[in-house]
């Protein structure tokens, strides 16, 4: 059911700070916008190869009226299942379909750890078995070579809101974010990076940031989980 894929979708909800709109962010294409199209309910984002980059929704009870019958949307992150996905086709005029699905949380492995003097962070090397090896500035004390852990790709958004992007920290580039629990809003207290069970793949996506579901079989806890 789940996929990954290098492009994603991030889709964002809040009824009292975002006043009722729903944003859009289609993660490996987030960067190359260079026209907008709007409606009076609507709007959306277009680069060079006239394929979307992003969209706005201004008021997603009456742009998704029918839908809402059968569907909430949750305050914060939506997953975007290929109802939502088909219904925002529909409303665009544009087949986003294939993002059904797709999402940019994914397990990723650490395979190099540098620290950064005078600082206390980390340049690191993540592997997601998607792309080449991704270069992550990280300030967890539990970061190490080998531990599997959940990538917050570029053109993601966080449960806060906060879109990721293509940044630099103490001088080196940064492409991505390795999370903790609480960045996920999986638990208050910021213990770390989560540990991944090192017998999940890397690449698959981490989709319980969509469930709100702690201690599942992703995590490495002390007493260690057998995968389903």
């Amino acid at each position: 059911m789940f996929d990954i894929s290098k492009d994603f979708v991030s889709i964002f909800y809040r009824k009292e700070t975002l006043k009722n709109c729903m944003f859009g962010i289609i993660g490996s294409r987030s960067e190359t916008t260079l026209r907008q199209q709007n409606d009076k309910d609507w709007s959306f984002f277009v680069n060079d190869a006239n394929r979307i980059t992003g969209f706005n929704f201004f008021n997603i009870k009456k742009s998704f009226k029918k839908f809402f019958l059968s569907h909430r949307f949750n305050e914060g992150l939506n997953y975007p299942s290929l109802k939502i996905m088909k219904r925002i086709s529909e409303l665009l005029g544009y087949d986003l379909i294939s993002l059904a699905n797709k999402v940019p949380f994914v397990v990723c492995e650490v395979v190099s750890v540098i620290p950064i003097a005078n600082t206390h962070l980390k340049r690191c090397k993540v592997n997601t078995g998607l792309t080449k090896s991704l270069d992550i500035v990280c300030g967890a004390n539990n970061v190490r070579v080998g531990m599997k852990t959940v990538l917050v790709q570029v053109g993601g958004v966080l449960p806060s809101g906060t879109v990721i992007k293509k940044t630099k920290i103490a001088g080196f580039d940064s492409v991505g974010m390795l999370c903790s629990e609480k960045e996920l809003n999986l638990k208050q207290k910021n213990e770390g990076i989560i540990e991944i069970n090192p017998k999940i793949k890397v690449g698959k996506p981490f989709i319980d940031v969509y469930l709100n579901k702690q201690h599942s079989k992703w995590v490495n806890t002390k007493k260690r989980v057998k995968l389903s």
